[in-house]
């Protein structure tokens, strides 16, 4: 039988993987009960990033299809509340965004359409 579990060690959680197995005697009764657990957070951290980075990945793809979609329209398309790293890492890895003008905020966004709309 294997389950799992989570503890807290020193302010830290700490993931565990634990195996149980019974032991018998020839005569098939119940002798005792043996226990294997292991530490397993580096691979449960490590499971959790992917996780976050496949998250990552498919919103920056909807973003480039939103993108593409405004561009066949004739548009632009500017993006408000995209973190600088995450607009540059798409940049950077080609994904079509650089046509899209990004803005840290709404409000920055905003005020440059009013900017051009008055001029």
């Amino acid at each position: 039988m294997s389950c799992g579990g989570r503890i807290c060690i020193g302010g830290e959680v700490r993931f565990f993987s634990t195996k149980l197995s019974i032991l018998r005697d020839p005569v098939s009764e119940t002798t005792g009960v043996t226990a294997v657990e292991r530490d397993v957070t580096e691979r449960v951290r490590a499971e959790q990033a992917l996780e976050d980075r496949l998250a990552l990945i498919q919103r920056q793809q909807e973003i480039l299809r939103i993108v593409r979609a405004v561009e066949l329209l004739g548009a632009r398309c500017l993006i408000s509340g995209i973190r600088p790293a995450v607009a540059q890492t798409m940049t950077q890895l080609g994904m079509g965004i650089e046509k899209a003008r990004t803005f840290a905020t709404m409000r920055s966004a905003l005020k440059t359409v009013m900017r051009r709309q008055l001029a």
